[in-house]
């Protein structure tokens, strides 16, 4: 497996009070970890400040220096190769200055002591803990849990890489209260666009995707679950009651007490069918189209039922 991160050299630098470090660059990524001292670089005509316990990075082909020390300083200083794309782009977009937590910090130093073994699954082990440390810069803004995520209730196959992104986000975040604007941001995307790509490929808004997707775990947890309406409606991410029931219906025709009341009242031997036949409540994947029309023919059967109990009663 080709590495991510190739660690050219590793060594420890002790420089005394006023040394200086002349204009330079290198072909490679320098990467310092300052255990004392207080070192000031000075990238582009921009001077950052390092402090101990900080990582300080520099970018390939960047003219740097240090200012004269106004005390003394000791680092080690990697000299390191960025295979992968996205830790180099991701790499342009944060502080050249990092403080390190505790566990970078033990990294720093097992990659120091170890990296002069040459056994390669000790290179192949420190290259991957100095991955471990970039990736933690940006911690933060990894998406790899919005690519093509399996949603476990609306198939995604088919639809475009946006598409897919922003269904895999609804899959996780449909219990949370968010914006389009707060998806666009985690996303990496313009919202206008986004909201654009989406209805375009879908062929239904974000925001009644999002609507079906809470309708279908909705039904499932009135269903077979002990949960009242109440109960179901802040599970799925609603605060309001009244906006609830209307978007339930809007989806079944029905509303949701009458579905957890006929489903809680009936016989699970009537309704078997229902449960083999309809996708929102086999709980087998389904598509867009299939899982609008599996909560509309699932509705009807409630209201159904609810108008024969009705007719019973009057005769």
């Amino acid at each position: 497996m080709a590495s991510k991160v190739k660690i050219m050299s590793a060594s420890d630098l002790i420089l005394h009070k006023k040394a200086i470090l002349g204009e330079h660059h290198h072909p490679h990524y320098q990467l310092y970890y300052i255990i004392d001292g207080y070192p000031t670089f000075v990238i582009d005509g921009t001077e950052l400040y390092a402090f101990p316990g900080s990582i300080f990075y520099i970018p390939p082909n960047t003219q740097h220096r240090m200012l004269p020390l106004s005390s003394p300083s000791f680092y080690y200083e990697f000299k390191i190769h960025i295979e992968d794309l996205y830790i180099a782009s991701n790499l342009k977009k944060i502080s050249p200055v990092i403080e390190a937590d505790k566990f970078t910090k033990k990294v720093m130093d097992h990659i120091y002591n170890n990296w002069f073994y040459t056994n390669p699954q000790n290179v192949e082990n420190c290259e991957s803990l100095m991955v471990s440390i970039f990736l933690g810069f940006f911690l933060d803004d990894l998406h790899y849990k919005y690519e093509k995520a399996k949603t476990s209730r609306i198939s995604s196959e088919g639809y475009n890489d946006i598409t897919q992104r922003i269904m895999s986000y609804i899959s996780i975040n449909h219990r949370k209260s968010f914006s389009l604007d707060d998806m666009a941001r985690e996303l990496n995307y313009n919202s206008s666009y986004m909201s654009y790509a989406f209805s375009k490929n879908a062929g239904m808004s974000i925001v009644d995707y999002l609507n079906l997707y809470r309708m279908r775990v909705a039904v499932s947890m009135l269903c077979f679950f002990s949960y009242d309406v109440h109960a179901t409606r802040e599970r799925v991410g609603f605060s309001s009651a009244s906006h609830f029931s209307r978007v339930f219906k809007k989806f079944t025709g029905t509303t949701p007490q009458s579905f957890k009341t006929v489903f809680s009242s009936e016989s699970r031997k009537d309704l078997q069918y229902l449960f083999t036949q309809e996708p929102i409540l086999s709980g087998s994947m389904c598509t867009i189209e299939a899982a609008l029309v599996s909560l509309k023919s699932v509705g009807n059967v409630v209201k159904e039922i609810q108008i024969n109990k009705k007719n019973k009663k009057h005769l």
